[in-house]
C-alpha cells in the first residue's frame, strides 16, 4: 500500500512469492488503484456540474442530529460500538442504556471494522433510530468496499428514509485483514466518490444527473488522519473530500494532540468541524497491538513508555490510560468540536469513565 500511495503503478513479487502473498497484494493494490482513480474521476465530475452550489455549512443539513449540536455551539460526544457478531441483541442494547443513561446522546458503529462480518452498520442505526423513546441515536459508517453503485445508493435512500440522517463515509479495509479472506472486494469508488454520490442525493440528483424528486439531508462525515505517513496524499484527499461535500470529520484515534494543531493549520480554508478519535488504552498489549497492526494509528513512543510502567497490573494500565485520554482531550477540546470515543476491547464502562474524568 505504501508502494502504491508513494506513486508506484506496480507491484509484485520475487521468487519465493506464493500464491496467498500475491492475492493479499491485489486485494490491496486493488483498494489503492480505487483511491487513485476516484480522485481523478471527482474531480471530472465536479467540473461537469458548474451549477453545484458551493458548500453551505448546515444550511441544508436540516435532519441531521451531529449538524443541530453544531450549529448549537455543543461538543459532540459520540462513544463507538462495535455491532453484534450474530443476532442477539441483549449486550448491545445494554451497553446502549449504560451510553444514554451518561447523558450521551451519539453512538458510532464501524461497517465491517477490519473487514469482519458484523451486522449491518445501516441496518443496526435503522433498528435503533426508529424507537422514538431513545434521546440517543446511531450514526454508522458506511464504507464502499462491499456494495456496488447501484446498491449504495439503495442502500443509502432506504436507510434516510428509516432515521439515518447522519452517515461517517469511509472507503473500507481490504477482506485480507478479516475473517472471509476470499471474500472480494468491490471498490467502484472510494470514500472521495462515495462522499460525492451522498452530496448529490442531498440535492435530489443520482451523480448521473437524474432527477430524484425529493433530496436527503445527510449530514456527511469524512474521516481525516492527521497522523498519516504520506502527509501529502492525505492533505489531498482531505480537499477532494470536501470539494466533494463533506460536513464534518472523524479522525483517526490522536495520541498526540500537537499533531492535531499540525493537520489544523495545514488544511487552512478547508476546515471542517472535527470529532476526534479517542482510545482509552487498556494495557500494553492493547497499546503495542494498535501501534503495530492497527493501519492509520500511530502512537508515540512516550505513550508506549507510559503503558509500559503498568507492567501486568490491569487496573494501573487502564488507570494510565484513562490520564492519557483525558489529557488529550483536555488540550483538544477547544481546538475540535467534539470526541468519538472507542469503547476499547467493548469495555463501555471504560469510556463512560473517561467521560466523568472532564
Amino acid at each position: 500500500k505504501r508502494y502504491v500511495e508513494a506513486g508506484a503503478s506496480g507491484v509484485g513479487g520475487c521468487c519465493g512469492t506464493g500464491p496467498d502473498h500475491i492475492r493479499a497484494i491485489r486485494n490491496s493494490v486493488q483498494m489503492m488503484n480505487s483511491k487513485r482513480v476516484e480522485v481523478v474521476q471527482t474531480r471530472s465530475q465536479l467540473t461537469q456540474h458548474k451549477d453545484r452550489p458551493k458548500h453551505r455549512a448546515w444550511a441544508d443539513r436540516k435532519e441531521s442530529n451531529i449538524g443541530s449540536e453544531i450549529l448549537a455551539g455543543r461538543q459532540v460526544i459520540s462513544i463507538e460500538l462495535l455491532p453484534p457478531k450474530g443476532t442477539d441483541l441483549t449486550k448491545f442494547m445494554a451497553q446502549l442504556d449504560l451510553i444514554e443513561k451518561a447523558g450521551v446522546n451519539f453512538v458510532n458503529v464501524p461497517d465491517g471494522a477490519r473487514a469482519s462480518t458484523r451486522i449491518g452498520s445501516l441496518h443496526l442505526a435503522t433498528h435503533i433510530n426508529r424507537d422514538t423513546t431513545r434521546r440517543l441515536k446511531i450514526f454508522p459508517h458506511f464504507t464502499t468496499r462491499d456494495r456496488n453503485l447501484i446498491a449504495l445508493q439503495s442502500d443509502l435512500l432506504g436507510a434516510y428514509i428509516n432515521g439515518v440522517c447522519d452517515v461517517l463515509v469511509i472507503t473500507g479495509d481490504p477482506p485480507k485483514l478479516g475473517n472471509n479472506r476470499d471474500a472480494t472486494a468491490v471498490y467502484d469508488i472510494d470514500a472521495i466518490g462515495l462522499t460525492y454520490l451522498m452530496d448529490c442525493l442531498n440535492r435530489g440528483i443520482s451523480p448521473n444527473g437524474d432527477n430524484l424528486g425529493r433530496g436527503t439531508s445527510f449530514g456527511i462525515g469524512v474521516a481525516a488522519n492527521p497522523t498519516a505517513l504520506n502527509m501529502e496524499l492525505e492533505s489531498s484527499r482531505w480537499k477532494y473530500k470536501c470539494e466533494s461535500g463533506a460536513d464534518f470529520a472523524v479522525t483517526q484515534p490522536i495520541f498526540d494532540p500537537d499533531s492535531f494543531f499540525r493537520w489544523r493549520d495545514r488544511v487552512g480554508d478547508s476546515w471542517r468541524p472535527h470529532l476526534v478519535g479517542i482510545w482509552p488504552l487498556v494495557s500494553l498489549r492493547n497499546t503495542e497491538f494498535l501501534a503495530n497492526e492497527v493501519p492509520g494509528i500511530k502512537i508515540p513512543a512516550v505513550v508506549l513508555e507510559e503503558m509500559a510502567k503498568a507492567a501486568d497490573n490491569p487496573v494501573e494500565a487502564i488507570k494510565r490510560g484513562l490520564e492519557i485520554a483525558r489529557n488529550s482531550m483536555e488540550k483538544l477540546k477547544e481546538a475540535c468540536n467534539g470526541f468519538c470515543i472507542s469503547a476499547p476491547l467493548g469495555k463501555v464502562e471504560v469510556a463512560l469513565e473517561l467521560l466523568k474524568m472532564r
